[in-house]
């Protein structure tokens, strides 16, 4: 009899142990490029592309500054409606991890602020000032009262 539990504890020792699978942890991705699409929790994020802006003949860019748009789409796959609020949950950073402020006098197309019903979307232009001599940057999408990681989009 004790040979027979210990023969049956050690096949299942065995089948446990052969059962754990050695291959590692699918990593989600958590950076983007102009034109890639993120898909997170029944949501789709693009930025699908980023232009200079000129101003009109009332305003326009200061010397030393750029004013850009940044056309992006989000499209709700859910069953639930879910709200962008773009100028609270998007920010621009250069290479240092400096903030670019938002420019609300670019005439951009559309805006990314509102209700995205399910199987709807949302597309529309952000607009930011840089100094245009920027090594590179970065938008990042992080919604309100969210503890998860931001989303990096690679702009520059």
């Amino acid at each position: 009899m004790k040979k027979l539990v210990a023969v049956l504890c050690l096949t299942l020792f065995l089948l446990i142990g052969c059962s754990s699978s050695d291959t590692p942890k699918e990593e989600t991705k958590s950076e983007y490029s102009i034109g890639e699409t993120a898909e997170i929790k029944n949501f789709n994020i693009t930025v699908n592309s980023i232009k200079s802006l000129d101003g009109n003949e009332f305003i326009s860019p200061d010397e030393g500054e750029e004013w850009i748009a940044i056309d992006m789409t989000f499209e709700n796959t859910g069953e639930e409606s879910k709200y962008i609020g773009g100028i609270l949950e998007l920010s621009l950073k250069d290479q240092d991890g400096r903030s670019k402020d938002y420019n609300i006098f670019g005439d951009t197309d559309g805006s990314l602020d509102g209700d995205v019903l399910p199987g709807e979307k949302l597309s529309g232009e952000i607009s930011f000032i840089i100094s245009g001599d920027e090594a590179s940057l970065n938008l990042y999408y992080q919604p309100t009262f969210s503890t998860s990681k931001p989303i990096k989009f690679t702009i520059k």
